[in-house]
């Protein structure tokens, strides 16, 4: 009885480990990694030797059984940032803490404090969106974010590209042939004859180099594509310049710039149809806003130059060189003064004849001085409280 209770004794030594002179002998401990200097909102990953936790509880990371002795604590602050694994990297977008460590014996909570700084802004990116499997033949459409998103230039026929996209979701809209309103979106479910369309929210994840990004429409079954008629960058006879088109107004479309998102898609030069929103101009002749043809179609032009076929509106009013009309969503102008009132008036000498684009409608606060926010050339965005504008 005695050597049958001895070789239980010596079982359970050798399962939780027992030190026969000072009591148990612990292999892992219980640890806690308490993460500081961050505000609660931002994302943030911790693992230990490769292990991620077992459970959190706010900023605090709970691991259990971990190995004693040196080990390898990481904590990474920042959207898509990942350290699990036992080769953890940290991206250019992350904000990372790694450093050794030692787990010492015990059968409490170890607490292991880290630091961690806030994560960079993330800023924007090169991107490229082709339609690698649409016929060389025809004219791919590809807009991403619609009328407040980003401007692309055309690459080849099938291929647009991004020269600066801030991170984020995204509504990208690939589009060859002729699609009416209500097909859009129809590949891969089924697609009506001359068209393909496929229309998706896309995530542009945060990174420096060029982020591509490819869209398997097929080429559009069951008509021969047209010739496009060829972008331009000289304004045609006819065409309204400068100013604004009201909405409501009937218009003919006749001709593209090659900025614009639809340069080169057959059928869309000579379309008539009515204004929605305002067509104001960008430059000269090229105007930007909001269309629908005849046939239902919806666009938004980005430089189109059109042909008033009823009505017409007198050029914007102006006040000394400063515009003193509405400025709605999306119009185009250069800063002329900012105003003693508004908080930006101590760098008015370095914003005077920066171009602008207005992200909302901008009010007016009197005569000639408006407020809102808007989107300048130098990338940065502005919410004026007084500036003087003239529409380009």
């Amino acid at each position: 009885m005695v050597v049958v209770g001895l070789i239980a004794i010596a079982i359970v030594a050798l399962v939780v480990g027992w030190d026969w002179f000072g009591g148990p002998v612990y292999t892992t401990r219980d640890v806690q990694v308490a993460v500081t200097g961050l505000p609660g909102e931002v994302p943030v990953q911790t693992s230990i030797a490769g292990r991620g936790p077992s459970w959190r509880d706010g900023m605090s990371f709970y691991f259990i059984d971990v190995p004693l002795g040196e080990t390898e604590v990481w904590v990474a602050a920042g959207a898509e940032c990942d350290v699990s694994g036992p080769h953890a990297e940290c991206s250019e977008c992350c904000s990372c803490v790694s450093r050794p460590d030692w787990l010492m014996e015990g059968d409490d909570l170890q607490t292991i404090l880290v630091e961690v700084p806030p994560p960079p802004t993330p800023g924007p990116r090169p991107v490229r969106i082709a339609a690698p499997m649409v016929g060389e033949s025809w004219n791919v459409f590809i807009d991403l974010g619609g009328a407040d998103g980003p401007r692309g230039e055309r690459v080849d026929t099938r291929t647009k590209r991004y020269a600066s996209v801030a991170p984020g979701t995204y509504t990208l809209r690939v589009e060859s042939g002729t699609c009416p309103t209500s097909a859009r979106g129809c590949w891969p479910e089924g697609c009506p004859s001359g068209c393909s369309s496929w229309v998706a929210d896309v995530t542009i994840p945060c990174g420096s180099t060029e982020h591509e990004i490819f869209v398997d429409i097929p080429t559009p079954e069951g008509k021969v594509p047209t010739a496009a008629p060829a972008c331009r960058t000289t304004c045609p006879s006819g065409a309204v310049s400068g100013g604004a088109i009201g909405e409501g107004e009937r218009v003919k479309v006749l001709a593209l710039h090659p900025e614009d998102a639809y340069c080169g898609s057959p059928g869309v030069a000579g379309v008539t149809g009515t204004v929605t929103g305002e067509l104001s101009s960008i430059e000269g002749c090229w105007m930007a806003g909001g269309f629908q043809g005849d046939d239902g179609s919806e666009y938004y032009f980005y430089k189109a130059a059109v042909k008033r076929l009823s009505g017409g509106a007198p050029p914007p009013p102006t006040h000394g060189g400063r515009h003193t009309g509405p400025v709605p969503a999306g119009s185009v102008f250069t800063i002329v003064d900012v105003h003693a009132d508004d908080a930006y008036h101590p760098s008015r000498e370095l914003l005077r004849g920066l171009a602008c684009t207005a992200t909302g409608d901008l009010s007016t606060m009197e005569a000639g001085w408006f407020a809102g926010p808007v989107y300048c050339a130098d990338n940065v965005e502005y919410y004026f409280f007084k500036v003087a504008v003239e529409l380009m």
